[in-house]
């Protein structure tokens, strides 16, 4: 659900802030024992793996996702817990870095989405099975569509 600021003077909806007004209905107890900076993050991991289950990547499928933040994280590690084979890449070699180091897919690439692109038809020349673009920019369309099979 959205909810709106808890300050009437800022205006918008508040999907992503500290403290905001919702309906009961939208929110969610919380065990005791879990800490309260680590729940706040669960929702935005859930659309990593909401969209790994809304894309039906199946076993033996190839993915090329770009975005490496932590929905992008989440949903790499959800795409090879399907059994894909998860090639994942950012702009950001330090998120590069950190998502090898948690091995969050199979392979790796830093560089921004053209240059993805490029490397994704050299190496898969018919293009792969889904492409995911975990960022929500529209800049990189073009690049996601020339790397889908």
């Amino acid at each position: 659900g959205r909810s709106r600021f808890a300050d009437p003077g800022i205006k918008g909806s508040g999907s992503h802030v500290g403290y905001g007004v919702c309906s009961a209905e939208a929110v969610y107890k919380i065990p005791e024992d879990v800490i309260d900076e680590e729940a706040a993050l669960w929702v935005m991991a859930g659309v990593g793996l909401h969209g790994a289950r809304m894309t039906r990547i199946e076993a033996g499928e190839t993915v090329a996702l770009l975005g490496l933040g932590m929905i992008g994280q989440i949903a790499a590690q959800a795409e090879r817990q399907r059994g894909a084979y998860a090639i994942a890449s950012d702009r950001s070699d330090k998120r590069v870095r950190l998502a090898e180091a948690a091995a969050s897919a199979d392979d790796f690439f830093v560089g921004d989405a053209d240059a993805f692109a490029a490397h994704i038809r050299d190496a898969y020349p018919n293009g792969v099975d889904v492409v995911v673009d975990s960022g929500g920019r529209t800049a990189v369309w073009d690049a996601c569509v020339r790397m889908a099979r």
